[in-house]
């Protein structure tokens, strides 16, 4: 019993420990991290995806033609699942999602043979957290993606105004850059850099900007076209980069600024914590004394 009651006391002691360490050293622990394109890489690599398997394929291949979808619905999904780098096509991806969610179905049919009303409950709750598991995939995953480009676009700026004082060749410029750059960026620098060496530079730019929808690469492209015109834009890239550098000292504030109130809600699980552990403590020893008593 009392070592039950120790392992109890350790196990509270070491959860009202932990959440204030974490918010010392600056992890936020109620709010979603964001995922790293490589930890997305991982994560799919590991699940693999059973629906790539050879036999659920198939099914995909029978379900998918089914999905209706306009032509233009279609067109911009396979875009964002190309960026995404998911493996289906839109119609394989609504398949795919609807398929998934018949495992809660199925469950919720068991629970009615049985005529257990729980489980028929949580069939129909796995049903949909199946289907919007599998549906969400893609915004996630691109949401996820362009926070990561976000925070590097101050830095990507910079690097791209400092190259261009010495190499005037834009090509040659975000090409040396893509080598240094996050898995997140580097793919959408090497669909530039495709893009620009198969057509036009500057429609590629402009492509490039669209896919971005930042106002900060909008005017990055705007001085990068502006130099493949053949004019100079050395002072728009000088006030670029100084607003990039206040960008970069304002993020990383933001950041320092996030640490306050990740310790006080840190510490209020271990104030619960303690106060559990005190009023134990009086309800033992009130029991200690009764017991003396008879």
């Amino acid at each position: 019993m009392q070592s039950a009651l120790l392992l109890i006391i350790f196990i509270f002691l070491y959860i009202g420990l932990l959440y204030p360490t974490l918010a010392i050293v600056g992890y936020d622990i109620y709010s979603k991290p964001h995922k790293t394109l490589s930890t997305i890489i991982r994560w799919r690599k590991r699940e693999h995806d059973i629906w790539q398997t050879t036999t659920l394929y198939n099914i995909l291949q029978i379900v998918a033609p089914l999905i209706p979808l306009s032509e233009s619905s279609e067109k911009k999904m396979n875009e964002d699942l190309a960026r995404a780098d998911i493996p289906f096509n839109a119609k394989e991806y609504y398949a795919k999602a609807i398929l998934s969610s018949i495992g809660g179905i199925l469950v919720a049919l068991i629970g009615s043979s049985m005529n257990s009303t729980l489980i028929v409950v949580g069939g129909i709750l796995l049903c949909i957290y199946l289907f919007f598991k599998n549906y969400d995939q893609l915004g996630d995953t691109l949401k996820n993606k362009y926070a990561i480009i976000e925070d590097e676009i101050p830095q990507f700026i910079r690097s791209i105004e400092s190259g261009l004082h010495t190499d005037r060749d834009i090509i040659r410029v975000l090409e040396r850059y893509n080598r240094i750059a996050s898995p997140a960026m580097r793919s959408e620098l090497e669909v530039l850099l495709a893009d620009m060496q198969t057509s036009n530079v500057q429609r590629a730019l402009m492509r490039f900007d669209n896919r971005m929808n930042s106002a900060e690469i909008s005017r990055l492209v705007a001085a990068l076209i502006e130099i493949d015109r053949g004019t100079d834009a050395t002072m728009t890239l000088q006030y670029l980069a100084q607003d990039m550098t206040t960008l970069h000292r304002s993020l990383i504030q933001k950041e320092l600024d996030k640490r306050p109130g990740q310790m006080r809600r840190a510490i209020l699980p271990s104030g619960v914590i303690l106060v559990v552990m005190m009023f134990y403590i009086m309800i033992m020893a009130v029991v200690t004394s009764a017991s003396s008593l008879f």
